[in-house]
């Protein structure tokens, strides 16, 4: 079993990619059965491509805070931050790579089941 959990401010997070990178270079690729995402929103599909090649066929992809604290879904927001997360939420709907469930838990939570 191998877990890796990453926590911090942005500067670590960078970091995180470039372990999935490390990961994806040691032929992790499709190695992992779940992969969650609560990271700074940014960058937020840059991880979601990570762990679509780290994840393997049937792996789970969670990403948190989807709705983004409802900024989300409402027009009046429309910083850097809540556009990533909407571009996410866009881009995932239409990925044919993936099947998705938004779930209403919290602060929202979109899980894809990679195919």
């Amino acid at each position: 079993m191998l877990v890796h959990v990453l926590e911090g401010p942005f500067t670590q997070q960078l970091w995180s990619l470039r372990l999935a990178d490390d990961l994806i270079a040691q032929g992790k690729s499709n190695h992992f059965d779940f992969v969650f995402i609560d990271a700074d929103k940014s960058p937020i599909e840059e991880y979601y491509e990570k762990g679509l090649q780290l994840v393997r066929r049937h792996g789970i992809i969670a990403v948190d805070n989807v709705f983004w604290q409802g900024r989300a879904f409402n027009a009046e927001y429309d910083d850097s931050v809540t556009e990533s997360v909407r571009r996410l939420s866009r881009k995932m709907a239409s990925d044919d790579r993936v099947e998705i469930s938004m779930l209403t838990v919290s602060d929202g939570v979109t899980l894809a089941l990679k195919k």
